[in-house]
């Protein structure tokens, strides 16, 4: 139970009022993971925080995107943005990580790092 507390303060507005371990599993251990993940450098890839650092819109980006499972349409409603700005966007940051999206590991890594480094 304390962990889903600890969840639920931590990112507040995730969990409803009343809720249980079963309901509140996914957020409870993705948080486990990212605070490990945020607690230890080592585990952040380096391109990530460059890219927070030097193009935070670029990061923003890349975080929606990989949010809406690769859906430039979605991504850009949230974005508030045209499709091609997005797909702009990501074709930019792929340049500049020397990194492929369509490699699932690599959409796992940079998502994990984004939430690390939020």
């Amino acid at each position: 139970m304390d962990r889903v507390l600890d969840s639920a303060e931590r990112h507040p507005g995730t969990l409803a009022a009343v809720t249980s371990l079963a309901e509140a599993r996914t957020t409870v251990l993705l948080d486990e993971i990212v605070t490990a993940i945020a607690a230890d450098e080592r585990l952040i890839d380096p391109r990530v925080r460059t890219l927070r650092t030097d193009e935070p819109v670029l990061a923003e980006t890349l975080g929606v995107y990989l949010d809406c499972f690769g859906d430039v349409a979605t991504a850009a409603q949230h974005l508030h943005v045209h499709p091609n700005t997005v797909r702009y966007r990501i074709r930019r940051v792929e340049q500049l990580l020397g990194a492929s999206l369509n490699e699932a590991d690599v959409r796992l890594l940079l998502a994990l790092s984004l939430r690390a480094t939020a």
